[in-house]
Order: structure tokens, then sequence, then C-alpha cells
């Protein structure tokens, strides 16, 4: 098992205008891959660390966002080539905002045949 781990946290702006993060793929191109027909595509998790959980979104049908809560002491996974991208809140002036820090996992299984 080979993949790639990241630390996230934050997702605030001091602008205006609030712009959630592009929607992206992180391995993009899985379902025209035909190497991983029979065995299990590569994926993607998030664990939040933080009480705070972590909130994002996932591309359906029609390009609709569709929002997702991930509470702490949860996780969520889904393939790699699926479009998402974390919520971008206001910053307040009143209070410092909690960093929703998470662990991002991708993960590509290799299979060996004996």
């Amino acid at each position: 098992m080979e993949g790639t781990c990241a630390l996230l946290y934050g997702g605030f702006t001091e602008s205006t205008e609030l712009a959630d993060q592009l929607c992206h793929c992180d391995i993009p191109g899985l379902s025209t891959c035909k190497k991983f027909d029979s065995l299990c595509k590569p994926f993607a998790a998030i664990i939040p660390l933080s009480q705070d959980g972590r909130e994002l979104y996932f591309v359906g049908s029609l390009m609709k966002k569709n929002r997702v809560n991930v509470n702490f002491g949860e996780a969520i996974l889904f393939f790699g080539d699926t479009p998402h991208g974390g919520i971008t809140y206001a910053k307040s002036e009143k209070q410092q905002p909690p960093l929703y820090t998470s662990l991002h996992l991708i993960i590509n299984l290799k299979v060996y045949k004996h």
C-alpha cells in the first residue's frame, strides 16, 4: 500500500467574497483506467482531528454541490477520482476561528498475485 498524507487546517478568508476550495480530484482519470477494473481503486479519506469536524462538498450529477459535515470521531472515504473541495468560512473579527484540523489520506492499494 502506498499513498500520500496531508494535514489540513483552516479554510478561512478575509475577503468579502466567499469562495470554497476549487473543486478537484485527488487522482483524476481513474474511471477510464482499465488496470483498476478488477482491483480496488485508489481512494481518499478525510479524518477530522479536532472537535470542530470538517465540512466539504462533493459534486454530483448536474454539477450540484452536496455539502457533507464529517464529525470528530468519524471518517469519510471516497474514490480518488471523486470531485470535491473544502468549504471556506468568513473570518470573524470577534473570535479566533477553529482550525478544522483533519488528516487527508490518499491510498493506493497494490494487489499482488501469488
